[in-house]
């Protein structure tokens, strides 16, 4: 079966020798480990996640394809709060575990249409496609769906903070709506954190 596969699948076996069983496994055992590597790359190492490269050119895309539809995309910055502190006081390996354990909440809590980046460190971002006026309720139903998610060997809650921002509504562009959800996102954790501000209700006084 692994023969007739190469033979009239893989159209790139050289037949002009045949191969052998051991050649044949040792074919598709490259193959496979070239197909992982190609998963890898732009994948976040400790997440999996999608990364800031990733995230710079998705984002653009994104909203070019909904100004071309007439819709809407909504962006989240996501930071975990006081997590220095979570680094000081139970190392860096919990500090890690805390992250991936958000970045699962986060995933299971998204639309399945919702893409999810690590944008660094801490943070994260979620880019929502045709979500307002939801767009906050779903980052309500993140933000606390993260605060009730238990951290093994830490004696603390873990929350986060967000702040969202929509194209077209408060931004123009791909830079103008990720430095609007970051000053919403700002504006949330110098409230008080484990909270959700959208753009709108942060930006009376901001300016670009």
């Amino acid at each position: 079966m692994l023969t007739l596969y190469l033979r009239f699948i893989d159209t790139s076996v050289i037949r002009a020798h045949p191969h052998g069983v051991v050649d044949v496994f040792d074919r598709l055992t490259y193959r496979h480990r070239y197909e992982k590597l190609v998963e890898r790359i732009g994948r976040d190492a400790l997440t999996g996640l999608k990364d800031r490269g990733q995230f710079d050119t998705r984002g653009p895309a994104m909203l070019q394809a909904a100004s071309r539809t007439n819709l809407s995309v909504s962006l989240m910055m996501i930071d975990i709060d006081h997590f220095k502190s979570i680094n000081d006081r139970y190392g860096h390996p919990a500090g890690d575990r805390v992250i991936r354990v958000v970045a699962d909440t986060i995933v299971r809590t998204k639309r399945e249409t919702d893409e999810l980046f690590r944008y660094g460190g801490e943070e994260f971002v979620l880019m929502c496609p045709e979500m307002p006026p939801g767009a906050v309720m779903l980052a309500e139903r993140i933000r606390t769906a993260v605060e009730a998610t238990p951290h093994a060997g830490l004696d603390r809650q873990v929350t986060i903070s967000i702040g969202v921002a929509t194209f077209p509504k408060d931004a123009k562009d791909f830079r103008e709506l990720l430095m609007r959800a970051d000053a919403a996102l700002y504006e949330a954790k110098a409230l008080g954190r484990n909270r959700v501000l959208n753009a709108t209700a942060a930006g009376q006084q901001f300016k670009l």
